[in-house]
Parts: C-alpha cells; structure tokens; sequence
C-alpha cells in the first residue's frame, strides 16, 4: 500500500493527469462549446531545429480557429499579475497567428492582432511565488515555449491549406494552470522609488487573462509605416492564462471578432 501511495504521488506530480483531464472534459462537453480535440502530445519543428510536444491542440467547428494548449499543474499557487493601468484591465485586442489562402496565395503568413471574446484583463507583468530570482522566469519560458509550438504548427499545417482554394486559419496561444489567477490593480504614482514598494494594492480573482509581452526574439516583419508604437506591438505575442476549473468557460466565450480581419483579402 506503501508504495502504491508513492507511485500515485509520482504520478500526479507529473502533471499528465491534468493534461489528460483536460483533453478528457473538452471531447465530454464538446455539444456545449463545439471545440474538437485534434492532437495530444503533438511534436513540433522550428526551422532552427528547435522543437518540442504540443500538451493539447483543440479546433473550433468552423475550422478556422486553433487553441495551442500547454498544461501547467501547480499546488497551492497563485499568479499575480499586475496592472497599474486601469485600462488594461478590459481588453478584447490579442495576437494570432494568421494564415490566410486564397486564389492560389498566401496572402497572410504571420503574427496579427485580432479582437475576439472574452474580454480579460491584460498584463506583461507575473509574479509567482518561489522563483529564483537568478533564472528566467516560469511564465516567461513557458510562453514563449507555447509562441514557438504555434509557429510550428502553422508551418506544419501550410502545406495542408493549399489544397483548398480558400482557407482561413488562426492559432491562439493558450496555458492552462491549476494556479490561481489573481489581478494586482494599482497606481503606479503610489510605488516608492525609495525601496521599490506599494502599499495600496487592490487583488481579485480572474478566470483568464492575457500575458501580453515581447516572449520571442523571432525576426520580425515591420509595418509599412514604422514608430515605436509600431515596433512595439509587432514583437509582442499575446498568451492567454486560463484557470482549469474556468477552461470549460473559456472555450464556450471563445469568439473572434470578423470586423478585425477585414484588412485580410
């Protein structure tokens, strides 16, 4: 009994119960949201050789959307991320990556900022307890991990699109924790330049957000018109970061908006 309790324990600790879970509820549940479940520990290839496995890949009914998923199981955590600016805390703007076929052309290949429901707070800042404060952090890795298998992916499923005469497909970036998500709101005139605090802070719970931040040193495309606005959006990757017990939730607000492809041919 001794050592079945320790296998268990084993078990769990790798963080493949959740993952399997996950996959689980969403083939259960899929009449109530309409997202199919389309690879689990899918391998994926950069050119630079670079690679690694896909936890979940889900696809909408319409088959134009695409949830890169990695599962992260943490014990008694919470997520923090702060937001001094009140008004990033209702955003509907994310990056996707976007690939566009038509009349025997890719006409998009690339990152693009869509907007789409549901709408989050947005952050690029994460605290999580018990990081080395030496070594990059967690989320940071993790995402830009996710930003990197979505590339992948899409560069993996090209050569799929030329088949059909008119495609539309968009991968979105996704982590799904255990952790609690928590939203730090505060004024940033209230941080001591003395000693680096702030004292009057407002926390409250969110089911998702979006980790929004500079996660790949990829090579960009520069827009036509380039400032320091333009440069700045075009190296940020949007993550989302969604509580497990609120996924179901998530997948069922899940909507993208069509007024922002209109630029698309």
């Amino acid at each position: 009994m001794h050592d079945s309790a320790k296998l268990t324990n084993l078990v769990n600790k790798s963080g493949f119960p959740l993952q399997i879970g996950i996959a689980n509820i969403v083939v259960r549940s899929k009449g109530n949201h309409g997202w199919n479940l389309l690879f689990t520990e899918h391998a994926w290839k950069k050119k630079d050789g670079t690679g690694g496995f896909i936890d979940i890949v889900l696809e909408d009914r319409f088959r134009t959307s695409v949830l890169v998923i990695e599962c992260k199981r943490v014990l008694d955590s919470s997520w923090i991320f702060l937001q001094p600016d009140e008004k990033q805390l209702k955003r509907r703007h994310a990056k996707a990556w976007v690939t566009r076929y038509t009349e025997s052309n890719f006409r998009h290949f690339d990152w693009k900022d869509v907007t789409l429901e549901p709408t989050t707070p947005e952050s690029e800042y994460c605290v999580v307890p018990g990081q080395d404060a030496k070594a990059k952090p967690m989320l940071e890795r993790v995402a830009a991990e996710v930003v990197s298998a979505t590339e992948g992916l899409s560069t993996e499923e090209k050569p799929l699109l030329v088949r059909q005469s008119d495609a539309l497909r968009m991968y979105f970036n996704v982590i799904v924790t255990t952790a609690s998500v928590k939203v730090c709101s505060f004024n940033p005139d209230a941080v001591s330049i003395d000693d680096g605090t702030v004292e009057d802070m407002e926390f409250a719970e969110a089911p998702y957000v979006r980790f929004r931040k500079q996660l790949s040193t990829r090579e960009v495309k520069w827009p036509p018109a380039i400032s320091d606005a333009a440069i700045v959006r075009a190296k940020e990757d949007t993550v989302f970061v969604v509580n497990s017990s609120a996924f179901l939730d998530f997948l069922s607000a899940f909507e993208v908006d069509d007024h922002s492809l209109r630029d698309l041919p």
